[in-house]
């Protein structure tokens, strides 16, 4: 179950800020992973200040993240199903990527 806190988040929107560690994996899943993390415009480098803006509108529950106020990393999550029976869509630019999630 989330921390009350980030229920809190989820539900009302708000803003979450702190220094965050940045890493990736070995071999290909690595490399593409950094590549796919320098087109969303997360940092390459492994600690960075980052700001999240958690809104929600009528297209879905809005982040939007800041890496060290460089420009911002748009995504629109939206809800498919049941709590029970469903997932989220996150749409990032281009990329499209089916989250479920376990509880």
């Amino acid at each position: 179950m989330l921390h009350p806190l980030l229920q809190e988040l989820h539900v009302n929107g708000g803003v979450l800020s702190g220094r965050v560690s940045i890493t990736h994996g070995n071999g290909l899943a690595g490399i593409l992973g950094k590549r796919l993390a320098t087109r969303l415009g997360v940092p390459a480098k492994n600690e960075s200040q980052l700001v999240v803006r958690i809104s929600h509108h009528g297209d879905g529950l809005h982040w939007d993240r800041c890496f060290d106020g460089t420009d911002e990393m748009k995504s629109t999550f939206l809800p498919i199903g049941t709590r029970t029976k469903g997932h989220w869509v996150e749409e990032t630019g281009a990329l499209r990527m089916y989250l479920t999630v376990d509880i």
